[in-house]
């Protein structure tokens, strides 16, 4: 068995395995349109016998983390012919692109999984939730008169694509685990994925303060976007669909779990449905936390157990210090494991809310977790409660609330799909 990077007369037999994988067939025009975006080099493929047995793609992105910029492998595209399933093909796949992943310094990878569980196997965790809400018209949000007014506009014009971007970046750089979409994106990506029309919100003074993408058809508005920049904008857009009650019978809305929308609906008592969206991984613990911004605070070391049997360069005990400034430092201890000296009970401390009682040694005080754990703390996907009582991070509570105190409360809000 081969793994290597995809050649380019191979083209042709990839998008044949990825229509019969993913169950779809590509128009001439879209076959045409693949050869000419995909890049080779993006691809990594098994190759046994001079045919491509499994393939998954990796794309140079970049994710918000507590409102920075971090190089970010999206893997996707990840696929066997079935005759080649359970041969470990996908599994040295994974870990030639996580490799590859950190030697190009991507220090964050995230996916769309087709099993949750299959991806935990390899480090993978839960790093954003969606939430749907299907509204009534007569339970939509109550119409306002605002200063400002609601445009129609073309989203493939220049100058309102770079008004969407403008107005996308300064709303995703306020969450967690949302994509810095780069021009090329919105053609490939937002606008292919997301029909229908758009609407910017302008203020009295004329400055674009949201937008929304969205669609109507079949008596239903489907709202693909609403991004805001003031209270102002989101009441503008959400009285704009209101407009629209003589056409429509309801609205559904996809947003980040969390959302406050309930609170502005005079019923809130419509259809809600959450469901787990895409996973994430730190590819290199130490470049990831070298750059984190944790919250300024005391100067403060901790000591973290990683295991991480798929990228060995995280696995083993490290010294993390936070200084006062909120600049954070990963440095190895070494191979080993240290013993985090704390019992079930009082791993599930944390749960409860109470503090485990420790000696202050290095031994007694470690923090221990999959790098999946980590990544979902890091992230902002779950805290020390529910990665403790689940069994993913264990070790004195007192040292793991210190720890996460040092991480801002932000919530993640991906909208994009890769």
């Amino acid at each position: 068995m081969e793994i290597r990077k995809l050649r380019p007369e191979e083209m042709d037999e990839h998008l044949k395995l990825s229509q019969y994988a993913f169950q779809y067939e590509m128009s001439p025009e879209e076959l045409e349109r693949a050869h000419r975006t995909r890049k080779p080099e993006q691809l990594w493929v098994a190759v046994e016998e001079g045919r491509i047995r499994s393939q998954t793609l990796v794309l140079p992105l970049t994710a918000y983390v507590q409102g920075r910029k971090f190089p970010m492998g999206g893997v996707a595209g990840v696929a066997s012919w079935p005759e080649e399933r359970r041969k470990g093909h996908i599994s040295q796949l994974l870990r030639r692109s996580l490799e590859e992943m950190k030697e190009r310094g991507q220090t964050l990878s995230m996916l769309a999984p087709f099993s949750i569980g299959f991806y935990r196997r390899f480090g993978w965790e839960l790093c954003a939730d969606r939430i749907r809400f299907t509204i009534p018209k007569d339970k939509l949000p109550p119409r306002k008169l605002v200063p400002g007014s609601v445009e129609r506009v073309d989203p493939v014009r220049p100058d309102v694509r770079q008004t969407l971007q403008e107005l996308y970046v300064t709303y995703a750089a306020g969450f967690q685990i949302a994509l810095s979409r780069e021009a090329d994106w919105w053609d490939d990506s937002v606008l292919r994925r997301k029909p229908g029309h758009a609407a910017i919100y302008r203020s009295e003074g004329g400055a674009a303060e949201g937008y929304a993408l969205y669609e109507v058809k079949e008596r239903k508005l489907t709202v693909h976007e609403l991004v805001y920049v003031s209270e102002k904008a989101r009441e503008g857009l959400w009285t704009f669909f209101a407009q629209h009650d003589s056409m429509i019978d309801q609205v559904q809305f996809e947003s980040y779990k969390g959302d406050p929308l309930p609170f502005l609906l005079p019923d809130p008592r419509v259809e809600q449905s959450v469901h787990p969206y895409f996973m994430a991984r730190i590819v290199d613990a130490e470049a990831f936390l070298d750059a984190y911004p944790f919250l300024p605070g005391p100067a403060r070391t901790w000591t973290l157990n990683v295991e991480d049997e798929h990228a060995p360069w995280n696995d083993g005990s490290w010294e993390l210090t936070i200084d006062e400034q909120g600049k954070g430092s990963l440095r190895k201890l070494s191979g080993q494991l240290a013993d985090s000296g704390a019992t079930p009970a009082e791993s599930a401390a944390v749960h409860a809310g109470s503090a485990a009682v420790h000696d202050g040694s290095a031994a007694a005080t470690a923090l221990r977790g999959g790098i999946g754990s980590w990544t979902a703390l890091f992230t902002g996907y779950a805290g020390p409660r529910e990665l403790s009582a689940a069994g993913g991070l264990t070790g004195p509570s007192a040292e793991l609330n210190a720890l996460a105190e040092r991480i801002e409360p932000r919530l993640p809000n991906l909208m994009d799909f890769f």
